[in-house]
């Protein structure tokens, strides 16, 4: 068997519509680069045709695609049994209905040889562009990390404002940096993922960007854990995780190196502001009330830098209306809170589609511009059917 440079984990649960087109996105016209692949298809209990699809991968690319049928155990579980018998120098996560752009990823796997020759000099982290799709038929979206170039590209440059952000679909980490770390992903529960992205990065020294899209995340999926809906059901799980990250940063912050803790203290910044902004501004229904207080209280006690920071948060530098400290006094809504919010509301979307306008024009041209806002506009024709004040 050729010398593996990138192992895919695939986690998979009754994906039978999605995962042709996922696994089938990994197959490149270049048979040396192929035969260097190692793709792990995880069967997660699926009562639906995903492993016989996934067998089937097997059978067409022997020593290319694997599969592990395994009882349901959730995300997690799939990374670890993935990462378990992973074999290539690089190990990176795509989930079953997403798919790589497959011409770019050929791009990719050649990049990710370089980086697997260069030995002992070789980047603990390989990071790449990606587009998210809303499914309504619209401009996608690209996540870039263009702006790293001619940087020391240190963790520490990774931006969280302005449009940029951090997430597992850009990730490929050294296999042999999470072994050597005894990495175990948390099991049993779901968006585990912003897991993946954090406390592994405490080991990162060097890091390489591939420059453009290799990842198609679909979010726009009915049951997709990130859209509108499901997200703001599970807000709850995802305070949960942040009070995971919150604490795995405690315990390692005293032996982190300068440009690590400015990493982590970005990325917790990022999660934590954006916590607070969607149940204080799109106030959904589907929020449990009680999820951020428990933040909150966890906060004023685990991690107080964060807890002021966040209260100091305002909608815009040039409207000083202290949002969070409103909510910390009150703690209830009443008739002139919810008036606040409803105006909060409208001003943060107002000025947020404004300069992401302007820098969508600026980067990408005036159609994807206005695709954006088109996108933007149905979107928020969906939130308002789900009964969102």
């Amino acid at each position: 068997m050729a010398d593996k440079i990138l192992t895919i984990i695939v986690p998979s649960y009754n994906m039978e519509e999605y995962l042709p087109k996922c696994l089938g996105s990994l197959i490149v016209n270049d048979d040396a680069l192929l035969q260097k692949l190692d793709v792990i298809v995880v069967n997660d209990g699926s009562r639906d045709r995903t492993s016989e699809i996934a067998h089937g991968f097997e059978a067409k690319y022997p020593g290319v695609f694997r599969v592990i049928d395994k009882e349901n155990g959730h995300y997690g579980s799939c990374i670890n049994a993935g990462l378990a018998v992973a074999s290539g120098t690089f190990v990176k996560v795509l989930d079953a209905d997403d798919y790589y752009l497959t011409e770019n990823f050929k791009e990719y796997l050649a990049r990710v040889e370089v980086e697997c020759n260069k030995g002992k000099d070789c980047a603990d982290l390989i990071l790449n562009d990606w587009e998210e799709d809303y499914g309504n038929g619209c401009a996608l979206y690209r996540v870039s990390f263009s702006y790293l170039a001619g940087k020391s590209r240190s963790i520490a440059d990774i931006e969280f404002c302005n449009g940029h952000r951090f997430e597992m679909f850009a990730v490929a980490y050294k296999t042999a940096l999470l072994r050597g770390m005894k990495y175990h992903q948390l099991e049993g529960i779901t968006h585990t993922d912003k897991l993946w992205i954090n406390l592994p990065m405490s080991h990162v020294r060097r890091l390489q960007v591939f420059d453009k899209v290799v990842y198609h995340y679909y979010v726009g999926r009915p049951g997709n854990t990130c859209n509108s809906e499901e997200y703001y059901r599970t807000y709850h799980i995802q305070m949960d995780m942040l009070m995971r990250m919150i604490t795995q940063y405690n315990e390692i912050k005293s032996k982190l190196e300068p440009q690590a803790d400015v990493f982590f203290r970005n990325h917790l910044r990022y999660r934590a502001g954006r916590a607070y902004t969607v149940y204080l501004v799109d106030r959904s229904p589907l929020l449990r009330k009680e999820a951020l207080r428990s933040l909150d209280d966890f906060l004023r006690e685990n991690a107080k830098w964060l807890y002021d920071e966040i209260g100091e948060r305002t909608i815009s530098p040039k409207i000083k209306y202290h949002y969070v400290q409103d909510w910390r006094k009150g703690q209830r809504i009443t008739a002139m809170m919810n008036f606040r919010y409803s105006t909060l509301r409208v001003a943060l979307r107002c000025y947020g589609r404004f300069h992401k306008l302007a820098r969508h024009f600026q980067e990408h041209g005036l159609l994807f511009a206005i695709g954006k806002i088109k996108r933007q506009i149905l979107h928020q024709g969906e939130y308002a059917k789900t009964g969102a004040k």
